[in-house]
């Protein structure tokens, strides 16, 4: 139960956060202006959304983790680079003031006791002080900077990033660390909020505070999860989860080196600047990198037990791979294609389907009314629930309504809040429900399956791009997907997989209806709000 309430919390709290975030971010001084040769968008953007994440992973920690010995050092080394990733945001620090702040976390977590104390190939008694210490120290560091340096496209690190906790969480789930799976859980939480506004081209950045946050949890819980005494999880894991950003920075690294150059001198020669000079569209290379860290993550998992030799041969392998292939490219200059698709092509929708007029007209209508039945009348279904929700609901369903009389002309935001949040609910009750009928959770999932190809429908019926299914998308189905198939089995006899697949199509299909009309959509409030109070009464 904590795990979906702390995932949920973070991924509510964050898609909440990060537009109020981005009004406010002239006023913080939180831009991204396009004044560098090295930047690819064109338009001011606001640096806030890792701030957001931030917000919905702090709040989540503080009802669901206990801070004490290396969630402690964890939580303060996290509040300290967050700090410092804030203030070179706001007055653009210079390095050596970045260094410092990534240098006081580091020391934070290793007095914490996030060490690497059995060093890979060096057998399974802890190492000596001299050498896992120095170690941690710099692989900790080197990580983190990894990470930040990899934020060069729309959705690039967040999604990377998704992938390694992702399997982290599952790790831990394996050896019964629930405090490293709920960190990791409300990360990824935070992560799928800030990618709905990450999506090329992307409405906010993540800046030094999220980047340099995400490299600073997933290290240490990488760590953390393969340095388990209980465990027989491979101590050199952590190469393979964090293996794209390593592989890029130590890359990036000696092209500088071999040219004469400083080796912090910022330039073009990272992999995703490559990928787009080789023709790959942004989003096409962002695709790209996925798929080279899901192979990294598959191989993490692959090998998990493996003996540290075998975990650094198929890296070094993979490695060997990716920049080989870069090279040959590079000398033969080839490219994708030689010109950018025409705007036509790129927007193009099904005509065939066109030919239904009314199920043009009125698909987005079909899909309000499919999800506002839905919640409606799922109450009425569904036995008494393991958790008693009765308050819960009805406080839920109070601030609703005073939420939507105090912005009655209609607002977006305010629909999101009221909508996530009866959704989130119905879904954690649908779990807990004892006593259903043998069938009944098939009869909810074809009508979730049905919602969901009208949704599909709405979307290629749209004639203008006001919302669309892209790479980050993808990424978080792929996930969403895969949770039913990994060991994860319940957790404390719920089933995390079906919770989260059914509450993306709910949360799709109410943005999708906000990017259609954000003033409009009483019928999304007060269903929303009237399955709470159902709640609150058949509960």
């Amino acid at each position: 139960m904590d795990f979906i309430l702390s995932f949920s919390a973070s991924l509510f709290l964050s898609i909440v956060s990060i537009p109020l975030l981005m009004r406010a971010s002239g006023f913080l001084r939180l831009v991204d202006a396009p004044n560098e040769d090295r930047k690819l968008h064109t338009v001011a953007i606001p640096r806030t959304g890792g701030f957001g994440i931030v917000i919905g992973v702090f709040f989540s920690l503080s009802f669901w983790l206990k801070p004490e010995g290396y969630l402690l050092s964890l939580l303060v080394s996290s509040a300290i680079i967050v700090l410092f990733g804030l203030l070179d945001d706001r007055f653009d620090l210079h390095f050596s003031w970045k260094f410092l702040g990534q240098v006081a976390a580091v020391l934070v977590l290793l007095s914490g006791g996030v060490v690497i104390d059995v060093v890979p190939l060096l057998g399974l008694n802890a190492a000596p002080v001299w050498i896992s210490c120095p170690l941690s120290f710099f692989f900790i560091l080197g990580s983190i900077n990894a990470v930040n340096l990899t934020d060069g496209l729309d959705g690039l690190a967040a999604g990377v990033i998704l992938l390694s906790l992702g399997l982290i969480a599952v790790l831990a789930y394996q050896i019964n660390s629930e405090a490293i799976v709920l960190v990791a859980l409300a990360v990824m939480g935070g992560l799928l909020g800030f990618l709905r506004y990450n999506t090329f081209p992307a409405r906010v950045f993540m800046g030094d505070t999220g980047s340099q946050f995400l490299g600073l949890i997933t290290v240490s819980l990488a760590i953390l999860v393969s340095q388990d005494e209980s465990s027989a999880i491979s101590p050199a894991l952590p190469l393979l989860i964090l293996g794209l950003p390593i592989l890029d920075t130590l890359m990036v690294m000696v092209i500088r080196r071999v040219k004469g150059h400083s080796i912090f001198r910022p330039d073009n020669n990272h992999i995703h600047y490559q990928l787009t000079q080789m023709g790959f569209q942004h989003y096409e290379a962002v695709a790209v990198l996925y798929a080279l860290q899901a192979v990294l993550v598959s191989m993490a998992w692959y090998f998990r037990y493996a003996v540290d030799l075998v975990v650094l041969f198929n890296y070094l392998l993979f490695s060997m791979i990716v920049v080989g292939s870069i090279g040959v490219i590079r000398i033969t200059e080839w490219r994708v294609r030689s010109n950018t698709p025409s705007l036509e092509i790129k927007n193009r929708r099904n005509n065939w389907l066109r030919n239904f007029h009314w199920l043009h007209r009125y698909s987005s209508t079909l899909l309000e009314v499919a999800l506002a039945a839905f919640i409606c009348v799922t109450p009425f279904f569904v036995s008494h629930s393991i958790a008693d929700i009765g308050n819960l609901s009805l406080g839920v369903a109070l601030a609703s309504s005073v939420l939507w009389l105090c912005f009655r002309k209609g607002n977006a935001m305010v629909t999101r809040v009221i909508f996530h949040s009866a959704s989130i609910l119905l879904m954690y009750s649908l779990l807990t429900s004892t006593e259903n009928h043998p069938d009944f959770d098939r009869v909810i999932d074809s009508a979730l399956v049905a919602i969901l190809l009208v949704l599909f429908l709405a979307v290629r019926l749209t004639r203008k791009e006001l919302f669309r299914l892209d790479t980050q998308d993808y990424l978080v189905m792929f996930i969403i997907c895969a949770v039913p198939f990994l060991p994860f089995g319940g957790a404390n006899d719920l089933d995390i997989g079906r919770f989260t697949l059914r509450l993306s199509v709910l949360l799709y299909g109410c943005e999708y209806l906000l990017s259609k009309d954000p003033k409009n959509n009483v019928l999304l409030k007060a269903s929303a709000i009237a399955s709470t109070v159902l709640w609150a009464v058949l509960d």
